[in-house]
């Protein structure tokens, strides 16, 4: 047996290991079940087992259960502790397949035959996860259907600390549209504090600020000469000048889209020019974002 890369991958996988991966080691069948008789090993799960030696610990569980399914991809909150987002593992690892296994369920195991985009696919500290934000995603509608608001608060506190962007959760979002749980992400990405796309206000106002263009007001709240009021992202109320940015909101659903067209075409009829943006062309293509603002507003950019 290889001694070496017996004890490494002990290392690696926290004190667990699979017969399958025994084998290839060199051990015979029998030498493992002679370790499992004698109180070396202890079998954690069908043909996966820990060392006696090894103290338990989530970690450990969590790759028993990997090492068990072997061809699943950890997600839910599972992912979002895998990532470090959460303090708590769940009770209950979930693991998602795309093909049929013949796998039953464990007690600390939840397999579940899901469609996932291979982009939110990848590998983290050896385990097949679904990447940060669609974690992120997946993790904030187990908790929110827990208690009421704690996914929104997930997504915020996330957002605040730069674990996710605004951006990459709508990306990921549109990735896996229809699969399980979207409705309910489309619901708290809505509803997170600061509006999904609040990143791109703050960016927004940044390239006028840097370009020198100044007089506009970021949530301009106005009132309209029928009497409705709306919140325009970035306005200038003098000139008349609303500036739309098209988060999450807009990519949603047809629903929603109707909804914003409806917003546009009721400014323009009184009176407001409306330009409209997306997160491309703010992080690809600023240039042209903070060019045709000042186009709208008269301005010369040399002469700011």
């Amino acid at each position: 047996m290889d001694i070496k890369r017996f004890r490494s991958l002990i290392i690696e996988q926290s004190g667990a290991i699979s017969r399958s991966q025994a084998l290839t080691l060199g051990m015979s069948l029998r030498q493992v079940e002679w370790r499992v008789e004698s109180g070396d090993w202890i079998r954690a799960l069908p043909g996966v087992y820990r060392l006696a030696t090894v103290p338990p610990t989530s970690e450990q569980g969590m790759r028993v259960a990997a090492l068990w399914l072997d061809n699943g991809v950890l997600t839910g909150v599972g992912a979002a502790w895998w990532w470090e987002l959460v303090p708590e593992p769940p009770l209950r690892w979930e693991f998602q397949v795309t093909n049929v296994t013949r796998r039953s369920q464990q007690a600390s195991v939840c397999v579940l035959r899901r469609w996932v985009d291979p982009g939110d696919v990848t590998s983290h500290r050896g385990i097949a996860v679904i990447a940060r934000p669609l974690a992120v995603l997946r993790a904030a509608v187990t908790l929110e259907r827990g208690r009421r608001r704690h996914g929104v608060r997930f997504v915020d506190r996330c957002k605040q600390t730069r674990a996710v962007g605004a951006v990459e959760l709508q990306l990921a979002f549109q990735r896996n549209r229809g699969t399980w749980g979207t409705t309910a992400m489309r619901d708290i990405l809505e509803r997170t504090g600061d509006r999904a796309h609040s990143d791109l206000e703050r960016l927004g106002a940044k390239l006028l600020t840097d370009a020198g263009i100044t007089g506009f007001t970021v949530n301009l709240k106005i009132r309209l000469s029928n009497g409705r009021g709306m919140e325009i992202d970035i306005g200038f109320k003098e000139r008349k000048l609303a500036i739309e940015l098209d988060g999450f909101r807009y990519h949603s659903s047809p629903e929603s889209h109707a909804v914003d067209l409806e917003r546009q075409n009721t400014l323009i009829r009184h009176g407001w020019t409306v330009l409209r943006y997306g997160p491309d062309v703010l992080n690809d293509d600023p240039g042209r974002f903070v060019r045709e603002v000042a186009e709208a507003l008269g301005s010369d950019l040399s002469d700011l």
